[in-house]
């Protein structure tokens, strides 16, 4: 008998992780907003972290379009081939990245040191 060839799922995880650390980011920055938790801000830094943030994001965004759209990842599912040219010739998960990256910048811009943990929470999940 002959194997059923299957391909690996479209969506994966993928979607589960990207709601995961946006809503953790969100809840967090809102928290804090609202005096949930502290917040510290060093003023010296806010035109830098407000400069990296926004680069982050649009590094996040670049990435997410890449993958998605210019690398039609969906095709190369759907067709059972892995994608190894444009954006994934250099970044493994870009999809992954792009929300890392896309939460980073958010959390740099709102300015509160305390929730610089996060990058580091998401990057371990």
């Amino acid at each position: 008998m002959k194997a059923k060839k299957t391909h690996l799922p479209v969506y994966g995880v993928g979607p589960l992780y990207g709601v995961v650390i946006i809503g953790l980011t969100v809840l967090w920055i809102v928290s804090s907003a609202h005096n949930r938790i502290p917040v510290i801000r060093y003023k010296g830094a806010s035109v830098i972290m407000l400069i990296a943030g926004i680069c982050l994001i649009i590094c996040g965004i670049y990435l997410w379009y890449a993958a998605v759209i210019r690398g039609k990842i969906d095709d190369g599912i759907l067709n059972n081939h892995l994608v190894t040219d444009g954006i994934y010739a250099k970044v493994r998960n870009p999809i992954y990245s792009a929300f890392l990256f896309a939460c980073t910048g958010a959390l740099l811009i709102y300015g509160n040191i305390l929730l610089l943990f996060l990058p580091f929470f998401y990057w371990g999940f």
